[in-house]
């Protein structure tokens, strides 16, 4: 019998729908620079998504967390000398880490976000001093931050890239708690015809897919690049608690009984939406592992 905790979930696609021949000079090119300028062999779904942006086309790729897919976001400038590429991130914190990454690999970055003091940025940036910059939704669609230069960048030829990064955010914050990732599908306006966008995350349902998709103004020609998300050492249960909020003390369900030292204890992640919630779940806990 199927596992029915998986009957959702998408597996990997082997080939993906529309894939470019493997033997094309962009890709070869594609394949040579990127060893050249990382020391690794590039993957056939990397080649996939970093090919069909420099052919101008729209990618949403699903590819889990440390596969590899923030590599195909800066590809395409190691073969463009007149690419450029924005990458629209979450957190700050992904911004500096993306810029050190992508600084490795001598590739010229700089993250762009409310914290940023640098009074030479502008005229740096519509000078070409940077290939990729890493910023947020706020940042790159208000009229006074960054949405006039990507704007000017692109009437001077210079070949814009639009990345999502982690765009399920676009589902789970867009109606409140950041409006900006519901709008980011509207910079097309401002941008030359043909700009392409990749929109990539870890997991992303079918409904999510299409949201994203909508939002972003996607037309039909897009590559869907899918590594799956389905694993086979991991299921999906649902505990149904018998107090509601008044027996946070029913976490301890998950954990195994007479556990008496740190080792007993196995890999655990809670997520919680509430501090206050964290740090009474974190009392109960230590009230249940005493000692530990």
């Amino acid at each position: 019998m199927a596992d029915p905790s998986n009957s959702n979930l998408d597996p990997a696609s082997n080939v993906s729908p529309n894939t470019y021949p493997a033997g094309s000079k962009l890709r070869q090119e594609l394949f040579d620079a990127t060893k050249l300028a990382t020391g690794w062999d590039p993957f056939d779904w990397q080649l996939n998504v970093a090919e069909a942006l420099c052919k101008r086309r729209d990618v949403l790729c699903i590819a889990g967390t440390g596969s590899g897919k923030t590599l195909p976001f800066v590809m395409p400038t190691f073969v463009d000398p007149k690419a450029l590429v924005w990458i629209v991130s979450p957190l700050n914190y992904i911004e500096q880490q993306q810029q050190k990454t992508f600084s490795d690999w001598n590739v010229k970055a700089f993250a762009v976000n409310a914290t940023t003091s640098y009074l030479g940025l502008r005229s740096d940036i519509l000078a070409g001093k940077y290939r990729v910059i890493i910023t947020s939704p706020e940042q790159l669609l208000e009229y006074n931050k960054l949405r006039p230069i990507i704007i000017q960048l692109g009437a001077q030829n210079w070949n814009n890239i639009v990345i999502v990064d982690e765009c399920h955010c676009i589902c789970i914050w867009s109606e409140q708690f950041r409006r900006m990732y519901g709008l980011l599908g509207s910079i097309r306006t401002f941008l030359c015809p043909g700009t392409p966008f990749c929109a990539a995350t870890a997991t992303a349902t079918r409904s999510m897919q299409k949201q994203i998709l909508s939002l972003l103004r996607y037309t039909s020609d897009y590559l869907f690049e899918n590594r799956g998300y389905w694993k086979s050492n991991l299921s999906w249960h649902t505990y149904y608690m018998k107090g509601a909020d008044a027996s946070l003390g029913e976490i301890t369900y998950m954990f195994p009984r007479g556990i008496k030292v740190k080792s007993d204890i196995p890999t655990t992640l809670i997520f919680v939406d509430q501090r206050g919630l964290a740090f009474e779940l974190f009392r109960i806990l230590r009230k249940f592992l005493p000692g530990v």
